[in-house]
């Protein structure tokens, strides 16, 4: 569509085109984003101003005619009295697909389930957390920089994980007063970059490798200081500290001010007086900084110096349509910042009560539609969508937000993105407008998506492109997702109950668009002062369409349930409460409940049935009375794994605790405790030499309760089977070896058979593409083989988990002698069947949980003579 509006007589004018003739990005089994139908111009081809589009393309597909061929295309020319934003919003339903999406669109998974999901995948090693000395500082993240600052302190508070708490925010704390200047120099008090690259904070230049000079931005100070160190003080008011960074920050960021309000886009890092990007303006909310400043510190100029600098923007970007972007490996093309801007506006506004201020962050948002993608019209076809088969809908890009558009932009090669920032956002817009696009898109980006979302850690690919096997690439966007997925259910609660469900937001997200975090102060539910809640496992909903929010009142004796049906027809849910949940170390006993909105009845012990009207809202109180939980805290995680006789037991808490571990051989009334220790996560190996085998033992954990006693876990079985060992030489040693494939020459098969079982370097590894990998070792002569020992990895993801040992005789069919299934162990023994042979095989039918799925075999070994 090209749409233009004339300010000489209150029309717009556009061109659009028929929903049919929009190229479709995945037709059957690949992506077909390079397909181009359709171009669209401000320009007729004469030259003068006008609505235009081209179809087809010249060099496209269907541009290449015979003599005499015709061509045949829809469209429509619109004409309407007023903005061309009414336009934008009227066509992008009717006749583009974004109601169609919002008819078809179903869950998979809950947008509340999958927060849980994240959570529980961010306190995992697999998030790619880590920590590093840096100035006589231990900073952590899960990449080159921590992304939702915001949004961890959120979870730390809504949640009490410990986890967070202590092994996470400290060193994101160290992360954000090591990336500010700290000296008298010329960049005192900013932030000095974006990344840590090299053992220095850095720019996206540096970080993406691209060329050019490294660079110091204002937006830096006003996103990665000023929003998060802001952020981290609304839930920790006290930090005198990061309340001092925080004013030298604001004081840099008034040095580069201009006396107009506008910035420079930034200053080459080896030369502060030259500027990087002279031939740009700072189209961007750069002046933001000094709002989240105001509020924390309470300073009156850096109000002013905030309407200073939004008064600029108003009057060269606003009025314009002119805006820079905050992504250098693309060249500074607008992108999420716009939406970025339309709230910083609207938090203006909701300090100053200007209304200039609200009117821009519409127009901002408005122009913001144009982001969005609408077309094609989803469908029921069916596609194949990397490699899983489905409807279209749930492979659509309506309601999705393009990263940059233009012709370096990632629009063109990967899509939209998943990251749906603007989502409460919109919520947020339609309830100043009443304008339902803007809620329609918001629910568009949110709803349906459980094709792009990794099945593991529950994060949602970056790009479309990628389907659901993109989160791994940019593991810290987890907290973007747990942030923006908080800030449109916070919001949907408020616009549904008319306002009377209410908290206070934080400051904008740094960098990828308009969400915000909440839980740093009380809010209101139904005139009730409560507090945001979120244990772990404190609900659960039968119906994946339905989302829900919980809190909690201020004296703790009442739980709030918020339940949204997120489709437009009736819906019932089960809403089950773990009563062990509410506090670590307490149990729950449910009094009275009551339906404050909506409907609900208690069906069980601890299960309600909540009744939802179509795209409505049911708001459950819970009264509640605590006690001392007999069994101690409720049980984050416990497992038993690792080598039958010296087995590795792993427990947590969402509590700090006493805690050991005991076991014993079940029928026995003895028990066998560990050492006790005081933390949160614990681990042990237990022992079981000189134990005949084979056996069952139980395995429970026991905690220290707070009157002195002792809690206990119910026990988990360890089943120890049969426990052959060698008590000969292994047979396969040095022996000629084949293999089906190798990932690359260095990995070569002979070497899982060289008797180095320590080294990786010394590892056979299968090709990706060989889905059914096999090892033959040739024995020096005809024997029976009784033992096959695998020792696979190192890491737990990286060990092959199913196999088969096979063996024959001469030139005889294989037979299986032995199988493994869902094996976790690096060395896994496996007796086998007695038949005589001089060849075994591994034939591994699953190669390992591993991103990169080949088979990694350190060692195959073979035994004829076992004990």
């Amino acid at each position: 569509m090209s749409i233009l509006q004339s300010r000489r007589d209150g029309l717009s004018v556009a061109a659009l085109a028929e929903p049919r003739l929009a190229r479709d990005p995945w037709e059957s089994d690949a992506t077909t984003l390079s397909t181009w139908h359709v171009g669209a111009s401000l320009r007729a081809l004469s030259g003068p101003l006008s609505p235009t589009l081209v179809y087809p393309v010249p060099g496209q597909e269907g541009s290449h005619l015979d003599a005499g061929q015709t061509v045949t295309a829809s469209y429509r020319y619109i004409v309407s009295p007023g903005s061309w934003e009414q336009i934008a919003a009227t066509t992008m339903t009717d006749p583009y697909g974004v109601r169609r999406y919002l008819q078809l669109a179903r869950a998979e998974d809950s947008l509340s389930h999958r927060i849980h999901r994240m959570h529980d995948f961010i306190v995992l090693p697999d998030s790619k957390w880590h920590t590093w000395e840096y100035q006589g500082k231990t900073l952590g993240a899960e990449s080159g920089k921590p992304s939702d600052v915001g949004a961890m302190w959120m979870m730390a508070k809504l949640t009490d994980d410990p986890i967070i708490i202590n092994d996470r925010l400290p060193y994101v704390r160290n992360y954000k007063l090591a990336q500010q200047d700290s000296t008298s120099g010329p960049f005192g008090g900013a932030a000095l970059g974006e990344y840590f690259k090299d053992n220095a904070f850095v720019s996206e230049i540096v970080w993406a490798g691209r060329s050019g000079k490294d660079y110091v931005s204002p937006i830096f100070t006003t996103f990665y200081t000023l929003a998060d160190v802001g952020n981290i003080l609304l839930f920790d008011s006290d930090d005198v500290e990061l309340k001092t960074r925080l004013r030298a920050a604001a004081d840099k960021l008034a040095s580069w001010q201009h006396a107009d309000g506008s910035f420079d886009v930034g200053y080459v890092r080896d030369s502060p007086t030259t500027l990087k990007y002279p031939q740009l303006k700072d189209y961007r909310a750069t002046w933001y900084g000094f709002l989240c400043a105001h509020r924390v510190l309470g300073d009156s100029k850096y109000l002013k110096a905030a309407r200073r600098g939004a008064d600029w923007f108003i009057a060269n970007a606003v009025a314009t349509g002119n805006y820079l972007g905050v992504c250098d490996d693309t060249h500074l093309v607008r992108d999420f910042a716009v939406i970025f801007a339309a709230q910083a506006q609207l938090d203006l506004y909701d300090v100053t009560h200007e209304s200039r201020y609200r009117s821009a962050a519409v127009t901002v948002a408005r122009q913001y539609l144009l982001h969005i993608y609408d077309h094609p019209t989803p469908t029921t076809k069916t596609k194949t969508f990397h490699g899983t088969e489905m409807p279209d809908w749930k492979t659509s890009q309506v309601g999705l937000n393009f990263e940059h558009a233009g012709y370096d932009g990632s629009a063109n090669r990967s899509g939209p993105i998943l990251l749906a920032s603007h989502a409460g956002a919109f919520v947020r817009f339609y309830e100043i407008t009443h304008q339902r696009i803007f809620l329609d898109l918001a629910r568009a980006a949110a709803r349906g998506r459980d094709a792009f979302v990794d099945p593991e850690s529950g994060i949602p690919s970056y790009y479309w492109k990628t389907g659901n096997t993109g989160a791994r690439q940019f593991p810290w966007h987890i907290w973007w997702h747990i942030g923006w997925v908080t800030d449109y259910l916070v919001q949907e609660a408020h616009m549904r109950s008319g306002g009377k469900i209410s908290f206070s937001g934080g400051f904008c997200t740094a960098k990828v668009g308009s969400h915000r975090p909440y839980g740093f102060t009380s809010g209101i539910v139904l005139g009730q002062k409560a507090d945001l809640f979120a244990p772990r496992n404190l609900v659960a909903m039968d119906e994946p369409d339905v989302d829900w929010l919980t809190a909690r009142s201020a004296d703790g004796k009442r739980l709030f349930v918020i339940a949204f049906n997120q489709t437009d027809r009736l819906l019932d849910t089960t809403a089950t409460l773990d009563p062990r949940a509410v506090e670590a170390g307490k149990v729950a006993t449910w009094r009275g409940t009551r339906a404050l909105m909506g409907r609900s009845r208690k069906t069980g012990a601890n299960a309600w049935k909540v009744s939802l009207g179509a795209g409505g809202l049911t708001v459950v109180a819970i009264d509640l009375s605590l006690a001392d939980d007999p069994e101690g805290p409720e049980l984050r995680g416990f497992t038993v794994s690792g080598e039958y006789l010296a087995p590795s037991v792993t427990w947590s808490f969402f509590a700090t605790v006493t805690s050991w571990a005991q076991w014993r051989v079940q029928g026995d009334s003895q028990w066998h405790d560990s050492a006790s220790e005081k933390g949160y996560t614990f681990s042990t190996t237990l022992d079981l030499k000189g134990i005949s085998t084979p056996v069952t033992i139980e395995v429970r954990i026991a905690t220290k309760l707070p009157d002195g006693g002792t809690g206990y876990s119910d026990a988990k079985v360890w089943k120890v089977p049969k426990v052959y060992e060698p008590d000969g030489p292994n047979i396969a040693l040095n022996r000629p070896v084949d293999v089906s494939s190798v990932y690359e020459a260095t990995y070569q098969g002979s070497k899982a058979a060289d008797g180095n079982a320590s080294s990786n370097a010394s590892r056979w590894l299968s090709a990706v593409n060989d889905a059914t990998p096999t090892i033959v070792v040739t024995l020096a002569s005809t024997t029976t083989p009784k033992l096959v020992r695998v020792i696979s990895g190192p890491d737990d993801q990286q060990r092959v988990v199913s196999f088969d040992v096979q063996v024959r005789s001469g030139s005889a069919e294989w037979t299986t002698v032995g199988s493994v299934a869902d094996n976790r162990l690096q060395t896994v023994g496996v007796a086998l069947e007695e038949k005589l042979a001089d060849q075994v095989r591994l034939r591994i039918t699953k190669r390992s949980r591993d991103q990169i799925d080949v088979a990694r075999i350190l060692e195959f070994e073979v035994y004829d003579k076992v004990k």
